[in-house]
This record gives C-alpha cells, structure tokens and sequence, in this order.
C-alpha cells in the first residue's frame, strides 16, 4: 500500500484525477484503503488487473491467428454474432480488422478489458474447446509450414 500521491507519481498523472476517477467509479473501492485520515492505494490491484487484462489479449490474438487461418473475418463476425445476437457484424469485423491487435497504452491507469474484447474472448474460449484445439500447437505448425 503507498499514499495517493506516491501512485500518482508512478501512475504520472495528478492525484485529482485519481480521486475524481474513484468518486466516479472507474477505479474500485477495492483499490483503496484508509488507513487513520491517509487515503492508500494497493497498487498490486493495478498490476494484477493490467497482467490480467494482458494474458487475455494475448490468449485473443493468438486464438483469432488460429481461426482465421480457417475463416475469414467476416465469417468468424458472422459467428461471434450467433453467440452474441445484440451486436453486429460490421461492428466485429471492423473489432478483428483494426482493434483486436492495437497496442494501448502502458499506464497503470489503464486496466481495463474492452467490451469486445470480452466477447471475442468468450467466443473464442469456446470455439477452442470444442475443437479441442491446442493454440500453442497449431501455431508452431502454422509458423512451420511451407505456404
């Protein structure tokens, strides 16, 4: 646990903002811990959720490498859409053709999964234990093939 002001310099933004982003919700209480009349912040919250966030983006290129060596985006839209009937397809075509593979940035600050990522993740979760596919293996084959 360090003090607000200490997060702040390691976060390098101002101690306002992380207030503000607590009073409005976007940093859980769970982050924060008064300790007399010292506002403290776990910062392993941060890392935890930023590891998080990373391994499941990482899981998300890897699977759609996988799949679209089978699909093309539109077909692989088409499918996440059945799973997910309240989005659309243009939307997850342009999520696999653009957003999918973009770099955020390395903040601390920053640790939360997109929404899409979260469907793409669960889509491609099942899709990969149903075809009891092992995305390690079949990118070691995929690297290894004379295309």
């Amino acid at each position: 646990m360090i003090t607000v002001e200490d997060f702040a310099e390691i976060a390098e933004v101002t101690t306002s903002n992380i207030y503000q982003m607590k009073y409005r919700g976007d940093i859980a209480e769970g982050a924060f811990l008064r300790e007399k009349d010292i506002l403290m912040v776990d910062e392993t919250f941060f890392y935890r959720r930023q590891d998080f966030k990373r391994k499941l983006k990482n899981f998300n290129q890897d699977a759609y490498l996988v799949i679209a060596d089978k699909y093309k985006d539109l077909h692989i839209a088409r499918m996440i859409c059945e799973k997910f009937p309240e989005e659309s397809v243009g939307s997850i075509n342009v999520f696999l053709g653009t957003n999918l593979f973009r770099t955020e940035s390395l903040s601390v600050m920053v640790y939360k999964v997109s929404y899409l990522h979260w469907k793409f993740f669960k889509f491609a979760r099942e899709y990969v234990r149903i075809n009891k596919i092992d995305i390690d293996v079949e990118l070691d084959a995929m690297m290894n093939r004379d295309d």
